[in-house]
């Protein structure tokens, strides 16, 4: 123990000097189950606070009550400077030394959660002693380092684009229910309660300051939208789910229809294309099922009875056959879509009807709920891994997005909130602000609730990720589009 404190201390100070320009890369580890301790003591640069980092539905509602409740059938910001989420002002160009202080006061904002990272990352590990007495095996301390930079990564969140749904209409209900980039990643759809589709042009919406943007295309639907899901493959072809229960296929191209299926008897709450097979789709309903789809079908190929309202649905990214499911009976089913009989795994923990699930790797999903939490599940052995807190969820759809280790998802304060797998705490929040003609600002308390008789009815409905780490798109109950950037 006494050597591998020494190789620790030596390791830390050897990349405190010759790192000072280093940017660390981004990525995350889980703690294992096999618990061997190494080294119970605490590095010097963590005891004294990180100083020498360097290498840096009520189901009678619309769909703003959406998710059921029971299982029952029924910017302004300045120039020169933006407010980090620490509070404090800091250029608009920052340097060198300002990225350091700034990775510094987020460390020592989560100094609690990284020292269990790095005591669970020190213990998951093995070292053996070879014959001559030295030490053989990770020491763990590279993938701490790249765990520190991800938590450390992004101080705030800027708007760099905005997008009016409703357009002209402002009497129009304008809630977005849906919002996703297509295959390339050239533009994205925005669907909701207004019965439309529209298509927008990415680099044309950054290329203008206004917020009017008219679509390069638009469908008009015959009912409330609640899911969009663009093939992967097929780059046109976007697949909706609606109140009425049905599932189309249009070509966004021509806008035209191009098959609908209409086998749900009650709303359907969402779509989603297979990656790994881009002819089938998945979709759930408050009718208690899940469906799969072939595009070359009339006909569902298989239906799961879930025995309660389902409110979300996904396919494993890399599977064909292997599908998660959220009910309003407050749990997550994975299913093997070769033995449809029982579930492989059943996820309990959650308290309220499951809105969102999505995979943020091939074996973990995130889960979101009305009861304002936020689970990260290991799907293989059915156990929660983490609890994230801190948005407010109690009653609407407000949207999840993960990607490459970040989580993004709303909250009823008209606020967007940014997780790391690692930490249960938001990193950082965005609010839409209602109460200033739609300006923007970045906010700390993460905590603060709009109560309900204040008028606060406002809140954050859809995101997605771009394919940039740091670009993701956010909507809200008003039709407000923003394109934010993590900076």
């Amino acid at each position: 123990n006494v050597k591998q404190t020494i190789d620790d201390n030596r390791l830390i100070s050897s990349k405190s000097t010759n790192n000072s320009k280093e940017d660390l890369s981004s990525s995350s580890s889980s703690p294992s189950n096999d618990i061997t301790i190494v080294n119970d003591t605490v590095p010097n640069w963590i005891q004294s606070g990180g100083q020498d980092l360097r290498a840096t539905p009520d189901m009678k509602t619309e769909k703003q009550d959406a998710v059921p409740t029971t299982s029952s059938s029924t910017t302004t910001t300045t120039a020169a400077s933006r407010i980090v989420s620490t509070g404090a002002i800091v250029p608009e160009e920052t340097n060198q030394y300002d990225d350091i202080e700034n990775r510094t006061k987020i460390m020592m904002r989560f100094m609690d959660d990284l020292t269990n990272i790095y005591f669970s990352t020190r213990n998951s590990l093995r070292l053996t002693v070879d014959n001559d007495g030295s030490w053989t095996g990770d020491s763990g301390l590279g993938t701490f380092r790249d765990s520190l930079a991800a938590v450390t990564k992004y101080s705030r969140c800027k708007p760099i684009a905005t997008v009016n749904f409703v357009g002209e209409n402002f009497a129009q209900a304008s809630i977005v229910s849906s919002i996703e980039f297509d295959r390339d990643y050239e533009h994205f759809a925005v669907a909701g309660v207004s019965k439309k589709i529209k298509l927008y042009e990415y680099q044309s919406v950054l290329d203008n300051s206004v917020e009017l943007h008219y679509p390069t295309k638009e469908v008009a639907c015959t009912a409330k939208l609640s899911c969009i899901s663009w093939n992967p493959y097929l780059r046109n072809y976007l697949a909706s789910s609606d109140y009425d229960g049905f599932v189309t296929i249009w070509d966004m191209a021509t806008a035209q229809k191009v098959r609908t299926f209409q086998e749900h008897e009650k709303r359907s709450w969402s779509v989603d294309f297979c990656s790994s097979d881009p002819k089938l789709l998945a979709s759930c309903s408050d009718d208690c099922r899940v469906k799969i789809w072939s595009m070359h079908n009339d006909y569902s190929v298989t239906t799961i009875d879930a025995k309660s309202n389902v409110c979300c649905v996904k396919f494993k990214p890399d599977s064909q056959y292997n599908i998660v499911f959220g009910t309003a009976d407050h749990n997550l089913y994975y299913f093997d879509l070769r033995n449809t009989r029982e579930p492989c795994n059943l996820l309990k923990g959650h308290k309220k009807a499951v809105s969102y699930a999505r995979f943020l790797s091939n074996n973990e999903i995130v889960s979101a709920s009305t009861d304002s939490q936020l689970r990260l599940w290991r799907v293989t052995e059915g156990q929660c891994l983490r609890t994230y807190r801190g948005h407010v969820n109690e009653k609407n759809f407000v949207g999840l997005a993960v990607s490459s280790g970040y989580i993004v998802c709303g909250s009823e304060t008209n606020t967007v909130h940014l997780y790391q797998r690692e930490i249960s705490r938001p990193l950082l929040s965005y609010k839409f602000d209602d109460q200033n003609n739609g300006t923007v600002k970045t906010v700390t308390n993460t905590t603060d609730r709009v109560k309900k008789d204040e008028g606060g009815s406002e809140f954050v409905s859809a995101m997605c990720w771009s394919n940039r780490e740091n670009i993701l798109l956010a909507a809200n109950s008003q039709g407000v589009v923003k394109v934010l950037e993590l900076v």
